[in-house]
């Protein structure tokens, strides 16, 4: 189940790339921790096979699915924010930030990782306590929601999709308002 997950990471590349060259980069942030938070929390309330069958592992692997195809998105879309953000003299040093974040979340997880381990039995942690780590990620991605819908678009976005609003506005004149009171 857990390999399940790397198989959808370019196929989220793909789809958010797309997303994001037409919506805005903002808005492939927004959606890819939206997609996290979702998986993250699908994976954390899933009932045991007990209670639903089969349906139990078919959630888990959804969920998984999600995450991956989120994942692969905000590889793209966050390293593309990064670097459109920060300017040609400092592109280099903010897009390290994308590496620096990555390496200092999964050493966040071994942490939280090796406290469950401590506090918890093996029996308990097999029963129910590896469904914390996703309650805390879908916590944690709640949180970056909320600071991703108050990011600004960069001005690259803005700049490639002005000639394509200016065509798109001449196109709705000319067909629908006569040539001399368009402009």
């Amino acid at each position: 189940m857990f390999a399940v997950g790397f198989v959808m990471r370019p196929v989220g590349a793909w789809l958010m790339g797309i997303y994001a060259d037409r919506r805005g980069r903002k808005a492939g942030l927004t959606l890819s921790v939206s997609l996290m938070c979702g998986g993250s929390l699908l994976i954390a309330v899933t009932p045991g096979y007990a209670s639903i069958g089969t349906l139990a592992p078919a959630l888990l692997v959804f969920g998984r699915l999600i995450q991956g195809l989120s994942v692969g998105g905000e590889y793209g879309a966050s390293a593309t924010y990064l670097s459109e953000m920060a300017g040609r003299e400092r592109r280099g040093f903010y897009s390290s930030f994308q590496y620096v974040t990555l390496i200092s979340g999964q050493l966040v997880a071994l942490a939280v990782l090796i406290v469950l381990q401590a506090l918890m039995s093996e029996a308990a942690l097999e029963a129910w306590g590896w469904r914390i780590p996703f309650a805390i990620g879908g916590a944690l991605a709640v949180s970056v929601f909320w600071l991703r819908r108050r990011l600004e678009e960069t001005a690259s976005f803005h700049n490639a999709q002005a000639p394509m609003r200016r065509s798109r506005a001449a196109t709705r004149c000319s067909a629908t308002i006569p040539a001399r009171r368009c402009w």
